[in-house]
């Protein structure tokens, strides 16, 4: 069961290459322009372009060493090369410049957690999840903290949090997770509730799909099973976990034919 992290995409929009493509030129003449730096390491990170996105996100931290969001964007790049040290740096020191940045915190801790420090991550936690009646944390923060929790096994806080972030506008995504929560609370109806709630809402999120169809196929109802997995197969048929799922239908449903 996936907790919604987001597939490699399958394709690029050519638009946004050729975007790219401009940015780093840019950045590369003019090595002290913020904008092209800035928006230069977004777009690599979001087309994962991990290289550049690194390199650019630390010409932007020194570019602008008192802003916690080049410090966010360097962490979010070095996490995404599975460089947790230097990840979980550059996330401290985005919340050390806005202490209010409960998305920096959020991130730390989950880090901390791929480092096996629990009790650390546990901390930040709470640290974060304190401020909330204070700020009003978005509910983009709060699902990332309730997925923390998740990792951590403190399944009934994740699901409190995850409920409030859906108060708070949370969507397709907060739904899934609130799926996998629930299943890992034995609460499989109010799970599936979650997972369809998800699908209705984003049908183009594959992790969705993907566990949906997961779910289905445990229950026994093979046809809408394939159906969600054979959809999450086409959104992303790099996802190895999407494969395991019509392994399962093939090796333990009535059969592809």
């Amino acid at each position: 069961m996936t907790a919604g992290t987001p597939p490699r995409p399958s394709t690029v929009p050519a638009h946004k290459v050729i975007e790219l493509q401009g940015w780093l030129a840019r950045a590369r003449l003019y090595p002290q322009d913020r904008e092209a730096v800035g928006k230069g390491a977004t777009l690599a990170l979001e087309l994962r372009h991990f290289t550049h996105a690194v390199d650019l996100a630390r010409k932007f931290t020194q570019l602008e060493p008192r802003h916690p969001f080049p410090f966010f964007l360097l962490g979010l790049s070095l996490e995404a090369q599975e460089d947790w040290s230097g990840a979980l740096a550059a996330f401290l020191t985005s919340a050390r410049l806005d202490t209010r940045n409960g998305a920096a915190l959020v991130k730390s801790a989950l880090v901390l957690i791929r480092l096996g420090r629990a009790s650390e991550a546990h901390r930040k936690l709470q640290e974060v999840l304190g401020q909330d009646s204070q700020s009003g944390l978005d509910a983009e923060t709060l699902r990332l903290a309730a997925m923390a929790l998740h990792l951590l096994g403190d399944n009934r806080s994740a699901r409190d949090w995850l409920v409030t972030a859906l108060g708070r506008g949370g969507g397709a995504q907060v739904h899934e997770n609130l799926g996998v929560v629930q299943l890992a609370l034995q609460a499989p109806d109010s799970a599936l509730e979650h997972f369809e709630a998800a699908v209705a809402l984003d049908p183009a999120l594959a992790t969705a799909q993907c566990n949906l169809g997961y779910l289905l196929l445990l229950m026994g109802d093979w046809e809408r099973g394939w159906l969600h997995t054979e959809a999450a197969l086409s959104l992303s048929p790099e996802d190895p976990r999407i494969a395991l799922n019509a392994l399962v239908y093939a090796n333990a449903g009535p059969g592809l034919g």
